[in-house]
């Protein structure tokens, strides 16, 4: 098994452990998230190909997650992400004699990992974490670092608004600043 695969399969087991281990007797918080940003990236980094042969690119960002956090101290929760995020395009036309080269991408990824988030008042948090990101064919480590505000709807409800950057230690190095909304359940008591 590869460095790569080992590190994936590592983080997944990360991922129940704390699940498990952080468990308490108000059960955990699901949090469903969805966001939109910009990605700074490397784009001859990435493609190997210089940018004056780069006709086309996007750098839009858009992801979907799902969190599951426990109470594990007053203001602590631990546990762990899973989701998918469009990262970013690219389409180059690369001189080549009488015919140029053609080469194209569009890079998203799957990922998972352990996440801490610290309340450091009754609606305002930070939320750290590691990744590992699955690309077609390869993988790569993530870290993330967010500040939000959480607005309760009801004792079991909240809706969190937050402002994440996230560098993936990829091909380009892909640095997401993205603006997260979503909405927590606590299946506490």
């Amino acid at each position: 098994m590869g460095r790569a695969k080992m590190l994936f399969v590592l983080c997944v087991v990360a991922f129940v452990v704390s699940g498990f281990t952080a468990a308490s007797a108000q059960g955990p918080v699901i949090r469903v998230m969805a966001g939109g940003g910009y990605t700074l990236v490397n784009f001859a980094g990435a493609s190997g190909y210089p940018d004056s042969s780069l006709e086309n690119w996007d750098q839009a960002h858009y992801s979907f997650s799902l969190q599951g956090l426990w109470q594990v101290a007053p203001k602590v929760r631990v546990g762990g992400e899973a989701g998918w995020e469009q990262l970013y395009y690219y389409y180059y036309i690369i001189p080549y004699g009488p015919s140029p080269v053609y080469r194209e991408a569009n890079w998203a990824t799957m990922f998972i990992g352990p996440v801490v988030q610290l309340f450091i008042s009754r609606n305002a948090y930070v939320l750290g974490g590691a990744d590992m990101h699955l690309f077609s064919g390869s993988m790569a480590v993530g870290i993330s670092a967010a500040i939000g505000l959480e607005f309760r709807l009801s004792d079991k409800l909240a809706l969190p608004v937050e402002f994440r950057v996230k560098p993936i230690f990829g091909a380009g190095t892909p640095t997401v600043l993205q603006l997260n909304l979503g909405l927590a359940f606590s299946t506490g008591r």
